[in-house]
């Protein structure tokens, strides 16, 4: 995702804009980097849009504005490729600021990014141990080794089971945040199988129902739904 210059009127104007009714500020600290400009961008179902431009000044840099329930956002700083995903809510948020690797900053103050977070870093371990199981089935088939890809092969379907139960049990714990919300909705769930994504979907309370991430899983599960039909 790459920040335009075709932008920076816009963010200049929406950042002179004052606004009475913030509900969050995200303060953003950091070391030895002042002058750097930084830009906070919203992300509506799969577009980015500009809310905010400004400048770290005295090692700090202040955003606000008002959310309705936690939304997924980006900071991005000028000529880097890496940014920082954040869910912003109804808080105070304070952020260490890496402005080398945004992506490695660190956020206090938004339990909803906490639960974000923990998901990823869960769900990374599991990724990470079905890739390493790839990489010994391919050698092990290079070396025509047939016992050892049967037994690799029944590790992998065994981490693909304990990843699912992992989702289902993560969705049950934390089904009254957008954030679960959201992660439903987007591609890391989208290797469940249609019964797992119903069962998932299952757990929202009806006031979900409207919400846009909950639409898009929703959607995902018709797909799949009539795929089936076609396929049988």
């Amino acid at each position: 995702m790459k920040i335009h210059l075709s932008f920076v009127l816009i963010l200049i104007l929406l950042c002179g804009c004052k606004n009475n009714n913030d509900n969050y500020e995200i303060l953003i600290k950091c070391n030895d980097c002042n002058n750097l400009n930084i830009s906070l961008w919203q992300l509506v179902d799969t577009t980015l849009y500009p809310i905010g431009l400004t400048k770290i000044e005295h090692n700090k840099a202040i955003f606000k504005g008002d959310v309705v329930h936690p939304t997924l956002m980006f900071i991005y700083t000028q000529d880097c490729s890496d940014y920082f995903p954040i869910f912003v809510e109804n808080s105070e948020i304070d952020i260490e600021f890496n402005y080398l690797r945004p992506s490695k900053s660190v956020v206090r103050g938004s339990q909803s990014h906490k639960i974000f977070n923990d998901f990823l870093q869960s769900y990374s371990a599991y990724e990470d141990k079905s890739m390493a199981i790839e990489k010994m089935i391919k050698n092990a088939k290079d070396n025509f080794d047939t016992l050892m890809v049967l037994s690799l092969e029944n590790d992998k379907n065994k981490l693909e089971i304990e990843k699912t139960e992992f989702q289902k049990q993560y969705i049950k714990n934390n089904v009254t945040s957008s954030v679960s919300a959201y992660i439903l909705s987007n591609n890391l769930m989208y290797n469940i199988s249609l019964d797992d994504l119903q069962y998932m979907l299952n757990l929202f309370p009806k006031e979900f129902e409207n919400n846009i991430y909950i639409k898009n899983a929703q959607n995902y599960l018709n797909y799949l739904k009539n795929n089936a039909k076609y396929e049988s």
